[in-house]
């Protein structure tokens, strides 16, 4: 196993390795039920929650991660190429865009982070809590998109309201990775090991903020959007570049199961945005994959099982 998922597996969220069992409750659900006390006075767009037991939401957390790595899997395993018209690569970056974006949020979540949804039966849930332990001063929680992270060390869960969805996604997934390579720095572990993870993290927060112009991380997202809605980078009929970066756009989707980490190419502005953002996406995608087959791989029946393992052997990886 790489020594990068070594290391980054010291720092997952503590218990996830203990669940053994078909997880069946969302986090969303998890906040519906109200198993959770409110000790500190809301505000209409953040708040703390007080865990009654942890093990419920590792329940909630592993079934999210299942879901999410579910559907990356299934999105880039399923990429496939025209014969018909081999320039055509639309909905193919599209669809590379979504796998990595699912994957992000399934790593994310194995770190002890959530970017979730908050429908009016969250928010109305944990107002209620809040007015049930005298926390609430009046004051609604708001619905929107919330930025959930549970800290270990004294059982609380932090949510703040986040803006635009996949932008501020990408920003706080940035977030994570630096702050993970702050953790394996303060690490015990070899020098030239940690360098390792430190450079590869880094890697992918520079993709994250490519050309120095999106400071919110959001380089990912951009490029989906200008492929979606602008019909940009040539990737729609009447094609423009020449078919030896199409060829070279599905190799790079086609290496997602392969051991090995992608390339992190490097002299970016010799390389056609179309191939940065292929390699940029599948190091997310593959950071994703092994994780998964080194948490499987240290419990005797792990709650991946259910989910991404069981999809992959389905897919013969």
């Amino acid at each position: 196993m790489s020594i990068i998922i070594e290391l980054l597996r010291a720092h997952t969220l503590p218990g996830l390795l203990g669940v053994q069992k078909n997880p069946q409750t969302t986090f969303k659900a998890w906040i519906q039920n109200n198993r959770y006390r409110i000790n500190t006075p809301i505000n209409p767009k953040s708040f703390e929650l007080e865990l009654y037991d942890k093990e419920e939401l590792l329940e909630a957390i592993s079934y999210d991660i299942n879901r999410m790595s579910c559907s990356a899997i299934e999105t880039v395993a399923l990429i496939s190429r025209s014969s018909v018209m081999p320039k055509s690569s639309g909905w193919a970056i599209i669809e590379l865009y979504y796998s990595a974006y699912f994957s992000a949020q399934a790593i994310m979540r194995i770190f002890g982070v959530s970017c979730s949804q908050f429908d009016s039966q969250e928010s109305i849930a944990v107002t209620n809590a809040a007015k049930l332990y005298h926390q609430d001063n009046g004051i609604n929680i708001s619905a929107g998109y919330y930025h959930c992270e549970y800290m270990p060390s004294n059982n609380l869960i932090s949510c703040n309201q986040l803006g635009n969805t996949h932008q501020s996604f990408w920003t706080k997934f940035d977030q994570l990775l630096d702050d993970l390579s702050t953790k394996v720095s303060g690490s015990n572990f070899l020098e030239r090991d940690k360098n390792k993870v430190i450079q590869f993290l880094f890697s992918i927060r520079e993709r994250l903020n490519y050309w120095n112009n999106y400071n919110s991380s959001n380089w990912l997202s951009k490029v989906r959007n200008d492929v979606n809605y602008s019909h940009a980078m040539g990737a729609w009929y009447p094609y423009t570049g020449s078919k030896k970066v199409s060829d070279e756009l599905f190799r790079i989707i086609s290496r997602w199961n392969q051991e090995e980490f992608p390339s992190n190419i490097t002299n970016h502005e010799k390389h056609p945005n179309t191939i940065v953002f292929a390699d940029s996406c599948l190091s997310i995608i593959k950071l994703l994959k092994d994780l998964i087959n080194d948490l499987s791989s240290h419990s005797d029946k792990s709650f991946l099982e259910y989910g991404p393992v069981r999809l992959m052997k389905q897919l013969a990886i």
